[in-house]
């Protein structure tokens, strides 16, 4: 998802941000998970952000906003 998210920033001539909302539940092996995902997205050249929180629809939006995105690719990743 993330790499077919890069793809459309630069066809668009974009940069990529991808967010991450860390929700109370989630446990140490998905700590493990997230820093992969973080990995991954840096090494396609996009922005990572981890973003604390429950409301997670309140916060992607938010964070849309505060950095004027104009396009959003939205999904829940399988974990693996």
């Amino acid at each position: 998802m993330i790499a077919e998210a890069v793809r459309m920033a630069q066809r668009l001539s974009a940069a990529c941000l991808v967010v991450h909302v860390q929700t109370s539940d989630e446990s140490e092996v998905d700590r493990g998970w997230l820093r992969s995902l973080a990995c991954h997205a840096e090494a396609l050249n996009a922005e990572f952000l981890n973003v604390v929180g429950d409301e997670v629809a309140e916060i992607l939006f938010e964070c849309a906003r505060t950095n004027n995105v104009t396009k959003l690719v939205l999904g829940y990743g399988s974990r693996r």
